[in-house]
């Protein structure tokens, strides 16, 4: 696989997905090469640039839901904190499809 020329300058990850997605029977395999050597086998991989809005609302929201996650369930700040990422999502979710 090779990098893009657009890619370039930008933040990229490397997306795998190890083994069979439906259960076993698959044989589609991508095979990873680092400086010229092969390393590993996937079974679907793509080359992906990191969003810097998107990375770092994703980690937001999976703090405070881990955060909310730790408060008994009772407790009303457990509310407000799951509220806040429903009300995140949606403000996400609109501004994207204005995209």
């Amino acid at each position: 696989m090779r990098i893009p020329e657009e890619f370039r300058g930008q933040q990229i990850v490397f997306r795998a997905i190890v083994g069979p997605r439906d259960g076993g029977g698959s044989t589609a395999e991508t095979l990873c090469y680092i400086n010229g050597k092969p390393v590993r086998v996937f079974k679907e991989a793509a080359l992906c640039v990191v969003d810097a809005k998107v990375d770092r609302f994703y980690y937001t929201i999976d703090t405070v839901l881990r955060c909310a996650q730790l408060l008994d369930e009772g407790d009303l700040r457990r509310f407000f904190q799951i509220g806040k990422k429903n009300d995140a999502k949606a403000r996400f979710s609109l501004s994207m499809r204005l995209l």
